[in-house]
């Protein structure tokens, strides 16, 4: 979380009200980025660019398969671009209005 990404390995929900309270975004049940660390949203494209800085920190330093492999599932190719899960785009809109 300290670097602005958090990807809880529960998925039974009990994270979510603690993490929108710290500042981070559902990308989707499994991946949560921070709103410092986001560079752009695009609710109509459901997408997230992430700062770069971020992403290679992540590339170089996240070592768990699982995590990575959530990471993965909803990255654009070999972009910074992540995917949104449609029913988390109005909670997106809220949040960031």
């Amino acid at each position: 979380m300290k670097i602005g990404i958090d990807v809880p390995l529960l998925d039974d929900g009990s994270l979510r009200p603690s993490l929108k309270k710290k500042g981070f975004l559902p990308l989707n049940e499994s991946v949560y980025i921070h709103v410092s660390q986001i560079r752009s949203v695009d609710l109509e494209a459901l997408q997230i660019e992430i700062d770069p800085e971020l992403d290679r920190n992540m590339r170089k330093n996240l070592r768990g398969d699982d995590v990575i492999e959530k990471l993965q599932r909803c990255r654009e190719e070999d972009s910074n671009i992540f995917d949104i899960d449609k029913a988390f785009a109005e909670e997106i809109r809220a949040i960031i209005e």
